[in-house]
């Protein structure tokens, strides 16, 4: 089989491929204004250096779902403190806040040893600044 008949089976796999999972994946529909999510991204592997020492840092990063509008505030920690920074950073930025936020199970919304799908499982301080 020559490189051209390789491309062409390669070809007609992935066509095959992403058509199956079109039809096996359901849609997401996003609506204006309901929902943002955010987390932190470690962001030390870049080296980034300030005066030739190396600079270690998170983000935390948020997103409007249905526009794809983001933003992010640098910190230090995955704290109550940070979050609460970057949260309220981002929605002044932003002019307003969405009906719902997400976020995965951050250490400093989530309390220890419990279901994340627990509605007492969020610390106290993150409940208030997220109502």
């Amino acid at each position: 089989m020559g490189s051209s008949e390789l491309f062409s089976a390669g070809s007609k796999f992935g066509e095959q491929q992403r058509a199956h999972h079109a039809k096996c994946s359901s849609q997401q529909i996003h609506y204006p204004g309901r929902l943002a999510e955010s987390d932190f991204t470690d962001l030390s592997g870049l080296m980034v250096t300030i005066a030739g020492r190396p600079f270690k840092h998170l983000f935390y990063h948020f997103v409007l779902t249905y526009s794809n509008w983001e933003t992010g505030t640098i910190c230090f920690s995955e704290t109550f403190e940070s979050l609460s920074e970057g949260f309220q950073n981002a929605v002044w930025e932003l002019g307003g806040v969405p009906e719902s936020h997400q976020t995965d199970c951050l250490t400093a919304a989530i309390k220890a040893g419990m279901a994340q799908e627990s509605l007492q499982s969020v610390t106290p301080p993150c409940s208030a600044i997220m109502e």
